[in-house]
């Protein structure tokens, strides 16, 4: 959901709790720096993205434990 469905929705459900909850509302997915911007609306509270580490090259950690042998 992006753009103005998403705005309606989350303006739609904050009118519908006004005064009896609380909510933070998340947009995710297929936010990159191009459009960051115009997923940044008033409405959103948080904007989550995996874009920053999607290309980066991982490092493998292994983690080896030997048990002691039994005398």
């Amino acid at each position: 959901m992006e753009g103005d469905q998403l705005v309606h929705v989350v303006r739609r459900l904050r009118e519908k709790w006004k005064g009896q909850r609380k909510f933070l509302f998340e947009s995710s997915g297929n936010i990159t720096e191009t459009n960051l911007q115009e997923r940044a609306l008033n409405e959103i509270d948080i904007l989550s993205t995996s874009v920053v580490h999607q290309s980066v090259q991982h490092i493998d950690f292994s983690l080896k434990i030997k048990m002691p042998k039994k005398k």
